[in-house]
């Protein structure tokens, strides 16, 4: 999809391909299947609830050359968002006191840790 904002001609590319949606500023496909055409102010104004897509159509605020119909069945695919979502944030892990020299209780358990293979780096998995 090609959005561009008339107000500030900013450029977008806006892609979904396999349930990821990604954007791509400055940027326009030649052949996209959706070409939107609104200020800035009209996509908050749509977003936020407080205007319909008819309602911007008919008032002239925004212009959908190409794809209409592409564009209205991209937007009934994503959620009603929930302000009260919860988002985790992950807390500071304590840290151990590294003042002391290091000693493990037995020489097994010493053995163990330095025996042990470290996975502080994830494996690559291959084609990414």
């Amino acid at each position: 999809m090609n959005w561009t904002f008339v107000d500030s001609g900013e450029q977008y590319l806006v892609e979904l391909s396999s349930g990821a949606l990604s954007h791509a500023a400055n940027r326009q496909a030649l052949r996209a299947d959706v070409m939107v055409l609104l200020a800035r102010s009209t996509l908050n104004e749509l977003l936020l609830g407080r205007i319909s897509f008819r309602i911007a159509l008919e008032r002239g605020l925004l212009e959908v050359p190409r794809g209409l119909p592409a564009l209205l069945r991209f937007f009934s695919m994503l959620d009603h968002g929930d302000a009260a979502f919860p988002i985790v944030t992950p807390r500071q892990p304590e840290l151990p006191d590294m003042s002391a020299e290091f000693s493990a209780s037995t020489e097994p358990e010493q053995d163990a840790l330095l025996n042990r293979h470290w996975r502080i780096i994830p494996p690559i998995l291959k084609g990414c």
